[in-house]
C-alpha cells in the first residue's frame, strides 16, 4: 500500500470510529487536527499526486484544455480528507499552475484558477489556511534558489521561485487574510520583509515574480489594518493602490520600494 493510500485509509478510520462512537463534528475534527498535526511532526505531507502532468502518454492525448482541466481535478473523497498542509503543497504542485500567467492582470488569472480547480477552492474553505500558508513560506527557504542559480541551474531556480510567488499569492487573497488579527497581521509583514532583504541581498538573481508578490502581501495587510501614512500615500499616489489591487505585477523598483518603506513604518507603528 503506498503512502497517499495509507493516509487515507488512516484519515477515514478515524472518522469512522467517531461517527459510531457517537461522537460530535466537533470532536471528529479536533481529531482530525491531531491526526495532521501528528503528520506534521513526522515531516509526512499527505499531498495529492495528480496521476496525468504534462510529459504523459495520457496528457499527450487530451485535445482541449477543458480536457486537461477535468483530469487535475482532485477526487472529492480524497480532497475533503485532505490535511491543509498537504493541500497547500498539491495547489502549489498543480500541472496547470502556469494558467494564471497567461492573464495580463494576474488577480483575475488567480480568480479564474479559484473556479476551475477545486483544490484551490477547498484551500480557501480551511479555516486553518493562513496559519498553515504562513508556516509554509517562513519556512521556504530562498537559498536554494540562489544556489541553483549560482550552479547554472536557472530553469529549476525559476521553477522554485515561481512556487514562492504563487504561495505569496494565495496569501494575500482577502478572504486568507481576513483569518488574521492584528498580531498575525505584524508577523506577516515581519516575515515579508525578511524575504526582501534577502532578494535584495541576493540582487543578481532575478527575482522580479517574487518581489511583486512579496511586496502584495506587505501593500494589503497595511490596507486591512487601515494603516493611515499608507492610505494617504496611495490616495496622492493612486497608481500604487492600482499595482496592489492587480498583484503588483510589472512594478517598478520604486513602487516597490516605497511600498517597502511603509511596511517598515507600520511595523513600527
Amino acid at each position: 500500500m503506498n503512502l497517499n493510500k495509507t493516509i487515507l485509509f488512516s484519515v477515514f478510520t478515524i472518522i469512522l470510529l467517531f461517527i459510531f462512537s457517537g461522537c460530535t463534528k466537533s470532536g471528529i475534527k479536533e481529531e482530525e487536527n491531531k491526526y495532521c498535526k501528528q503528520l506534521k511532526e513526522q515531516g509526512i505531507v499527505d499531498n495529492y499526486e495528480f496521476p496525468i502532468v504534462p510529459g504523459t502518454p495520457e496528457w499527450a492525448e487530451f485535445e482541449s484544455h477543458t480536457e486537461m482541466i477535468e483530469a487535475c481535478q482532485i477526487p472529492e473523497d480524497i480532497l475533503t480528507n485532505m490535511c491543509t498542509h498537504g493541500l497547500i503543497v498539491t495547489c502549489l504542485n498543480y500541472p496547470l499552475l502556469s494558467d494564471i500567467l497567461v492573464f495580463n492582470i494576474i488577480q483575475l488569472g488567480y480568480d479564474s484558477q479559484k473556479e476551475s480547480f477545486n483544490g484551490l477552492a477547498e484551500l480557501h474553505k480551511r479555516s486553518d489556511a493562513l496559519s498553515e500558508l504562513i508556516e509554509y513560506y517562513t519556512n521556504f527557504d530562498l537559498t536554494k534558489i540562489v544556489e541553483l542559480w549560482d550552479q547554472g541551474d536557472t530553469y529549476n531556480a525559476i521553477d522554485l521561485k515561481m512556487t514562492f510567488y504563487i504561495a505569496g499569492m494565495i496569501i494575500y487573497q482577502e478572504d486568507i487574510l481576513n483569518q488574521s488579527d492584528n498580531k498575525i497581521r505584524k508577523e506577516l509583514v515581519k516575515i515579508a520583509l525578511a524575504k526582501h532583504d534577502y532578494m535584495q541581498a541576493n540582487n543578481y538573481v532575478s527575482w522580479w515574480q517574487a518581489y511583486y508578490s512579496n511586496t502584495t502581501i506587505m501593500g494589503r495587510i497595511m490596507l486591512l489594518s487601515d494603516f493611515q501614512p499608507f492610505k494617504q500615500a496611495i490616495t496622492n499616489d493612486p497608481y500604487i493602490r492600482q499595482l496592489i489591487d492587480r498583484g503588483c505585477t510589472y512594478a517598478t523598483s520604486e513602487q516597490i520600494n516605497k511600498i517597502v518603506s511603509y511596511a517598515r513604518q507600520f511595523m513600527n507603528n
